[in-house]
């Protein structure tokens, strides 16, 4: 499995941000079952509560991951909600987990995520 090292990536404050992950992207050829979560936080090591999450399992507030086995893609999506809960000029350490919290949790993506500054509209 291949990780997308560095991955990056950004987006405007307040502005919903959608990312598709493939096998290009560091995904098994195979996601059938498996339970995908986004997370960003302040730096790799911090622990606690997340600055966002996202979960396959159910959509939220902050966004939802959909997961599409038959293209074997991950879908990620923060909402405007999410991403204005962020510091402007800030990055993130962001990681899509495969299977959190069981005894074969994988990171199959790591990088940073970006929150670009942006006047109000």
């Amino acid at each position: 499995m291949s990780f997308p090292l560095p991955f990056t990536t950004l987006v405007p404050a307040g502005s919903q941000w959608t990312y598709v992950f493939t096998t290009a992207n560091g995904l098994p050829a195979s996601i059938a079952g498996k339970v995908f979560e986004l997370v960003l936080r302040d730096a790799p090591a911090s622990t606690g509560t997340p600055a966002a999450t996202v979960s396959s399992t159910a959509p939220t507030s902050s966004g939802s991951v959909t997961v599409n086995t038959g293209a074997v893609t991950v879908t990620a999506v923060l909402s405007p909600t999410a991403t204005t809960a962020l510091t402007p000029g800030s990055t993130y350490a962001l990681t899509l987990w495969m299977d959190p919290g069981d005894t074969d949790a994988t990171a199959v993506v790591v990088g940073l995520f970006y929150v670009q500054p942006a006047a109000a509209p």
